[in-house]
């Protein structure tokens, strides 16, 4: 499929601290510089992680039966990816 742009872009507005929204957006409108972005993934620190919750082994299971009772656990997942052989991949 390719690069989404529009959704690689409301990631980082969303889960990105405002403060690196311009730099990150920046990377991702171009396919020649989106790879700064990607390289970063590793060791981002740019989340804002007050969006974020640790989940332990039973409420990732409660999560996904929740999906499954919903039918939504086959819905597509896109990755945004250090690893080329998983970037920009929909599974």
């Amino acid at each position: 499929m390719g690069q989404n742009i529009h959704l690689e872009s409301k990631v980082i507005e969303r889960f990105v601290d405002k403060n690196k929204h311009e730099r990150y957006l920046a990377f991702v409108s171009s396919s020649k510089s989106r790879w700064k972005f990607a390289n970063e993934l590793p060791h981002f620190q740019d989340f804002n992680w007050s969006l974020f919750n640790r989940l332990d082994k039973d409420e990732e299971e409660t999560i996904f039966a929740a999906l499954r009772k919903a039918n939504l656990h086959e819905k597509a997942c896109y990755i945004i990816s250090f690893d080329p052989e998983i970037d920009s991949k929909t599974v």
